[in-house]
């Protein structure tokens, strides 16, 4: 009586479809998804469960934090480290350069960061979402690995060099 997905149901015409409870298939598209969750879940078992991934996510923010740490123009959002995830970094540039444009063009300067990372293939979605200040945001859960983040970390400094150059005469 309520809208679902049609993966999801398990009625056909006001009649229960009984071939559910008996194993049939009844949309490919699902099989593959749930196949696709059953790899995962696999290779999170393979390093070590929940506890393994709670790991790499405490590495990798580990690594951001080392790279926050010794750049002078960008911090973490959160002041406070003991509320700052360890999976969703969400970093402020706080450059005296950057922060002397209104909020629109701060707004631009961290838009263009994004594509031009993009641009390049290294980074796609980097940027805060609209209801955050303007800033960067950097995956670092479980599913990445440290090596990469410390590979994007030169690429980030590249755009923002490239961007400020646009903008200092």
């Amino acid at each position: 009586s309520w809208p679902i997905p049609k993966i999801f149901r398990i009625t056909k015409k006001n009649k229960l479809i009984e071939g559910i409870f008996r194993g049939e298939t009844i949309n490919t598209v699902s099989m593959l998804a749930i196949e696709d969750v059953l790899d995962a879940l696999n290779w999170v078992d393979s390093i070590g469960g929940a506890s393994g991934m709670i790991q790499r996510a405490e590495t990798n923010y580990i690594a951001v934090n080392n790279w926050v740490e010794r750049t002078s123009w960008i911090e973490f959002l959160a002041n406070n480290p003991e509320i700052r995830s360890r999976s969703t970094n969400c970093l402020k540039i706080t450059d005296q350069w950057f922060m002397a444009f209104n909020e629109k063009m701060r707004w631009e300067i961290v838009d263009n960061i994004g594509k031009i990372l993009a641009d390049e293939g290294v980074a796609f979605d980097i940027v805060t979402h609209r209801a955050a200040s303007p800033g960067l945001r950097i995956w670092g859960g479980g599913t990445v690995e440290s090596s990469d983040l410390e590979l994007l970390f030169p690429w980030i400094e590249w755009a923002w060099n490239q961007v400020c150059g646009r903008h200092v005469k």
